[in-house]
């Protein structure tokens, strides 16, 4: 389940201790939820789906316009909750805790970007964090 991330705090946890993601396009910075919060939840009976805290950012350094800006953002929150739901049911073993994508490149005009091209751009990030947590984990085992 997605929920947008708010307050300064939890900002400036993601950027000081989060892990980076590179794709052409964007950055991800993922902080990982750690193995026992996730058990904690099922041993006390509370069965409750984990929450992902997620934000979206693109600068004025990037583009300029506000009109651009925004529908960029849009788009990025609509691939977002598209490629995390159609992720989770069958590929994304990952627990993520808090989530922020970084938009790095100008289209220029709003009406050039696509809700394809960004839910892409979307789905390469989630899968290269999946496969970084996978890789992590089958080092810790042996």
């Amino acid at each position: 389940m997605l929920k947008p991330l708010q307050g300064q705090k939890n900002f400036a946890d993601v950027f000081s201790s989060g892990k980076r993601f590179f794709e052409k396009d964007a950055v991800a910075i993922v902080c990982f939820r750690d193995l026992y919060e996730s058990e904690g939840n099922m041993e006390s009976g509370n069965i409750t789906e984990p929450v992902t805290l997620f934000a979206v950012k693109i600068t004025k350094k990037i583009e300029k316009k506000a009109v651009v800006r925004n529908r960029i953002k849009r788009l990025m929150r609509e691939g977002l909750k598209k490629s995390y739901s159609d992720l989770a049911s069958f590929e994304l073993n990952v627990k993520i805790d808090k989530l922020i994508i970084n938009w790095r490149v100008s289209p220029g005009k709003s009406g050039l970007i696509r809700l394809e091209q960004v839910q892409t751009v979307i789905r390469k990030l989630l899968i290269k964090v999946n496969e970084y947590k996978i890789q992590n984990s089958e080092k810790k085992l042996n």
